[in-house]
């Protein structure tokens, strides 16, 4: 029997990925107090360039206000009662059409199966998925390049299961962001020195509180 693909989130993803908020013009008609142009501010929630969720506020600051809590309740479906729209999951195709790295909505050109997964995001413990289901994403070709600092998100994790050649294409240099600070086992910060020559080693450290001509 196969197995059942269940549709997995990277760990940073926390479903809504972006949020406008901005004023829509109304002309008000009524026969008792007159016309005239009114303004509403329209909350907007997106997942992967869909809108999921809508709402009105009377004002920009109240709308602003308002935000964290509808973060909290909205994706539960508590806010309907006060005008926001029903909050819109995608299903499992429609989330594998396009990349699953948090931040990008471009459409998926790899599918990758999970070889473990982890028991929970605070867990380090890798365990295979069983017999009856088995762990899917998908990345654009920017993305599908995962490295090899994660657990459950990187290159040895996953399976290749579409999208043709199974070697990702490197990171474009626009993305890469070397490491600038770097906490010791006893949290001091210690920063990489300013590299100006070539083969320097990003490696070397050194204590931002010790300073050439310091204690004499």
């Amino acid at each position: 029997m196969p197995k059942i693909a269940l549709h997995r989130r990277h760990e940073d993803d926390e479903y809504i990925d972006r949020i406008e908020i901005d004023l829509v013009p109304r002309f008000k008609t009524s026969e008792m107090s007159g016309d005239e142009w009114r303004v509403s501010a329209r909350i907007r929630f997106f997942r992967k360039g869909t809108v999921v969720w809508t709402g009105h506020m009377s004002k920009l600051s109240t709308a602003v206000n308002a935000l964290p809590y509808f973060l909290m309740v909205a994706p539960e479906g508590g806010v309907t009662q006060v005008g926001g729209s029903e909050f819109t999951r995608l299903g499992k195709e429609r989330e594998l059409a396009v990349c699953q790295q948090p931040g990008c909505s471009e459409p998926s050109t790899k599918r990758y199966r999970f070889k473990k997964i982890r028991d929970c995001p605070q867990s380090g413990h890798m365990r295979e998925p069983g017999s009856s289901f088995e762990y899917v994403t998908a990345f654009c070709d920017r993305h599908a390049h995962r490295g090899d600092c994660g657990l459950e998100d990187c290159d040895d994790n996953y399976e290749v299961v579409g999208g043709g050649n199974s070697r990702a294409s490197p990171v474009e240099t626009r993305d890469v962001s070397p490491a600038k600070v770097v906490l010791d086992d006893v949290g001091k910060i210690l920063r990489p020195q300013n590299d100006r020559s070539a083969g320097r080693s990003e490696d070397h450290l050194e204590d931002p509180t010790e300073r050439e001509g310091d204690g004499g």
